[in-house]
């Protein structure tokens, strides 16, 4: 595949995850989190704005997957935050924090986020 349908394709992916990830918490929350054993958020307005940055970063990799020349601060800032995804669900689900199971979402984004970071690194716009 070349080089440039790769990236198109992973970004599109990229923001599928984050709309599909956001979506599933802000319609179920309420029917997961007891399934995991976990309790409700006290305040789900911060949960849920939380989610709302989430759904909104895929609609930036969704940008930057139809013109892979722009946006790259979007990639930045993605990167940024899919590491600090990947810290906090791994340190809240190894201090009891949250199930287990939600370490695997922040394991994705830490993928995404080396895959991001191999974009910036290695992708030259194409000569016109």
């Amino acid at each position: 595949m070349p080089r440039q349908a790769y990236y198109r394709r992973l970004f599109l992916v990229g923001a599928i995850w984050n709309w599909v990830a956001a979506g599933t918490f802000v319609l179920g929350y309420r029917l997961i989190f007891p399934i995991l054993g976990m309790a409700q958020p006290v305040y789900p307005v911060f949960f849920l704005m939380f989610l709302g940055l989430c759904f909104m970063f895929g609609n930036g990799y969704h940008w930057v997957s139809r013109d892979l020349t722009r946006n790259h601060g979007i990639v930045k800032l993605g990167i940024i935050g899919k590491l600090i995804v990947f810290g906090g669900l791994t340190w809240a689900g190894l201090t009891g924090q949250v199930h287990l199971i939600l370490i695997v979402p922040g394991v994705v984004d830490l993928v995404f986020a080396v895959l991001y970071l191999g974009f910036l690194r290695n992708f030259t716009t194409p000569e016109v």
